[in-house]
């Protein structure tokens, strides 16, 4: 009795653990197809003019604690992004719902499934532009220096101008994302958006967008 008792906490772990295997299975795959609906529809619609996509997504992060003496009121809007990171605190996050159609709960949600050591390589099956490997971004810029590597760039896809992105922010069910693009087009040319789209009807839509950053 006590063996068959075993047998059966066994099986009974080993069937919790494959249906949690299965259900993230699921989820990466919702998460991945709408990255990159929601990248190809930015690229063709607000990026027109890019050739190429940097290798890897550019990391999100936030910090560990909030200032007790900061107030959420005392924010309207979220800190600029800086090129290599984007990072966000909760005050920028909880700003997000005064501005935007997104609710306190959302917000909330979303914050906490921000993981700084979440960032991928772009799929170049999956995107309607080229992607810039990361060899040849060290044989543009590393070996060539940056006038020359966007001559390069240029020379080998037909326009100067790439652009990287941020790794995805989403709600729980996939409806709504916060997406950073950073747009190079020269040494001194250049700009950082954020975009926030709403998933309706089976088709994203822009619900607000930002600059973060130019030279």
């Amino acid at each position: 009795m006590k063996i068959s008792k075993t047998l059966f906490i066994i099986l009974g772990l080993i069937l919790l653990i494959s249906c949690g295997r299965n259900q993230q299975g699921v989820n990466d795959k919702i998460y991945y197809d709408e990255f990159y609906s929601v990248l190809n529809d930015l690229i063709r619609f607000s990026f027109s003019d890019v050739s190429a996509i940097s290798f890897e997504t550019v990391p999100v992060i936030k910090p560990p604690w909030i200032p007790s003496s900061q107030s959420p009121d005392s924010v309207s809007v979220p800190e600029p992004n800086s090129i290599n990171v984007i990072c966000y605190n909760w005050l920028s996050f909880y700003s997000l719902a005064k501005l935007r159609d997104l609710d306190s709960a959302e917000v909330d949600y979303m914050y906490r499934s921000i993981d700084s050591s979440k960032l991928f390589l772009i799929d170049s099956s999956r995107v309607c532009v080229p992607v810039i490997t990361k060899s040849e971004f060290r044989e543009f810029f590393q070996d060539s220096g940056i006038n020359k590597g966007y001559k390069l760039i240029e020379k080998k896809y037909g326009s100067s101008c790439y652009v990287s992105v941020s790794t995805p922010v989403f709600n729980a069910d996939y409806s709504k994302i916060i997406l950073s693009v950073n747009y190079y087009c020269g040494p001194s040319w250049g700009y950082g958006y954020e975009f926030v789209l709403k998933k309706k009807k089976g088709k994203w839509r822009l619900i607000d967008q930002g600059l973060t950053w130019q030279s």
